[in-house]
């Protein structure tokens, strides 16, 4: 690939990059920028952007460690996959390790919105420089940033007319229409906010939300269809409570099945969950919230993994309370850190790539041995 496709600072790789993903050379909208963050928008532009950095360092292994020009690539592929997050939900399987990682499951909302893509006629000054472009494509795009210059001096001079129309027939017909229109938006605001109010949200404080009195005490005993509703532990946890047609409510869909995992996802999703599916954290769980034997299964052997890491990490004095480590990702990825040497086992025919280990290779390893690896 090196020499032969990637060259530095060769306009026509992005040009190729452009033509295999499908875009039409044809058309001005060719000349699309990558996604990357546009702080146009926010108060403090330099603010944002650390915190956006300060994110993703926290939620990386040894992201702090990360070279300053490697993480540039780290930050361009995250807002990459800020952009496409919806798409990706929705298109990858359900077993997929991006599923349970933290930093695509956990992105804030406000940052989503911050990523976007940019033509040469709405770009700002956060916009990547554009590449590639090939002529008659540089030219359509110049006459599309002409049509819209064109529709913005349109919707400014009906602007400017109605005003000065308002300021010279303040008490006739002009001034009455005026009234009536947002007479109606208001009206449509009420009624909106009161379709709102009749929604019911249910409010528990138990530690576990199964066992709440208050929830259960509702005059529908039996759910009519599939119903979801939100309970939140605390600021941090937020997650959902299933209801089924049969009355059944469980901690997770009907449908649910456990994304593929490493050691490090593993300690994550076991103490954090899903806050983008509002999935609860894994140690939560019980059998009986899951339908398939296999699932049931699975959760028998991540418990009995994450008792061997709670014995790691009480031997190596790192070891923090459930409390400390719901809901924070950067303690959950420090304890991995710490107890990651007690499952590398070493291994005489080839170099193994730990990162890339599914957890239950993990725990067959640990069988095999009976033993820590460090006490080989």
């Amino acid at each position: 690939m090196k020499e032969r496709y990637l060259h530095y600072k060769k306009t026509g790789d992005q040009y190729l990059g452009g033509v295999v993903t499908g875009l039409s050379c044809s058309n001005e909208r060719f000349a699309v920028s990558p996604p990357y963050f546009d702080m146009s928008s926010t108060p403090d532009p330099q603010a944002a952007q650390k915190e956006i950095d300060l994110f993703v360092v926290s939620h990386l292994v040894n992201g702090s460690k990360v070279n300053s020009r490697v993480f540039l690539i780290f930050r361009m592929l995250f807002a990459s996959l800020c952009f496409h997050s919806e798409f990706l939900k929705t298109a990858l399987h359900q077993k997929n390790k991006l599923h349970a990682s933290p930093l695509f499951n956990r992105i804030p909302r406000w940052i989503k919105l911050l990523a976007v893509v940019a033509y040469p006629w709405n770009c700002t000054e956060f916009t990547p420089v554009f590449t590639g472009i090939p002529p008659h494509v540089a030219l359509l795009s110049k006459m599309e940033g002409l049509k819209e210059d064109f529709l913005k001096m349109k919707i400014e001079l009906m602007n400017e007319f109605k005003e000065e129309l308002d300021k010279r027939v303040n008490n006739g017909e002009r001034h009455f229409d005026s009234k009536a229109l947002m007479n109606k938006f208001e009206t449509l605001e009420k009624t909106i906010v009161e379709k709102l109010n009749q929604k019911v949200k249910f409010v528990s404080t138990s530690n576990d939300p199964l066992l709440d009195c208050d929830l259960m005490d509702h005059n529908h005993d039996v759910a009519a269809d599939n119903t979801t509703i939100c309970f939140e532990e605390n600021e941090k946890v937020k997650f959902n409570l299933f209801f089924t047609k049969g009355g059944k409510m469980t901690r997770v869909p009907e449908n649910f099945v456990f994304p593929t995992m490493g050691l490090n996802l593993l300690i994550t999703n076991w103490f954090c969950g899903d806050s983008s599916k509002r999935l609860i954290p894994l140690s939560l769980l019980s059998r009986n919230d899951l339908n398939s034997f296999t699932q049931k299964d699975l959760f028998s052997k991540m418990k009995r993994l994450m008792k061997l890491i709670e014995t790691a990490a009480k031997r190596e004095g790192c070891w923090k309370s459930k409390t400390e480590l719901s809901g924070n990702v950067e303690r959950c990825n420090q304890l991995y850190e710490k107890i990651r040497k007690y499952f590398e086992y070493p291994t005489r025919r080839h170099t193994r790539r730990y990162e890339q280990l599914c957890w239950t290779t993990y725990l067959n390893h640990y069988k095999k041995a009976k033993v820590f690896a460090i006490d080989l």
